[in-house]
């Protein structure tokens, strides 16, 4: 399975020099249509709240096909919203 870095890395979103990353054009272009297309799911607070879930399933506390479900249910109404005129 490939990281979110590697993935970013191989789809050029971001680029890498040395040891430093920085964002490319093309992940300057993605991440303005996500911000607009999906602004509660680029969300800061829901990065965090995110990865807090995925923490407590590694730890064993929740099980991931319940993060899974969760988060398509979420995800399912929110299109529906966008959707709708």
């Amino acid at each position: 399975m490939l990281l979110l870095s590697q993935l970013s890395l191989l789809r050029r979103y971001v680029a890498k020099e040395n040891k430093a990353i920085f964002v490319t054009e093309i992940g300057t272009i993605v991440n303005k249509i996500m911000n607009a297309a999906f602004p509660e799911i680029v969300d800061t607070n829901f990065t965090a709240a995110m990865e807090g879930l995925l923490d407590k399933v590694e730890m064993g506390e929740i099980a991931w096909k319940e993060i899974v479900r969760i988060s398509t249910l979420i995800l399912q109404k929110r299109l529906e919203r966008r959707r709708k005129p």
